[in-house]
């Protein structure tokens, strides 16, 4: 299977992040993440959210955070982040 993988980003010029199961995460400013490529959403409150990724855990922190969008695999957050941390 990676074999395939590989020659398919290879071949079509792909980033790996397409393809493999690491977490994609946009950041606008400090009021806005976007997470794609999670397992799920652990724990959540105002002040914090927890994803399980395939490798560890995300943290996010901050105040008033707002989940905007949540899909099995996608999460948008909006609000006052401070902080945002992996864990293994």
């Amino acid at each position: 299977m990676r074999k395939i993988q590989s020659w398919i980003l290879d071949r079509f010029d792909l980033p790996a992040d397409v393809t493999s199961k690491v977490p994609r995460i946009l950041m606008v400013g400090s009021s806005r993440i976007h997470v794609e490529n999670h397992k799920g959403i652990e724990r959540f409150s105002s002040t914090e959210l927890w994803l399980r990724l395939y490798q560890g855990k995300l943290a996010i922190t901050g105040e008033e955070l707002v989940i905007r969008v949540a899909y099995p695999d996608e999460v948008v957050v909006e609000g006052r982040i401070d902080e945002v941390k992996f864990q293994k």
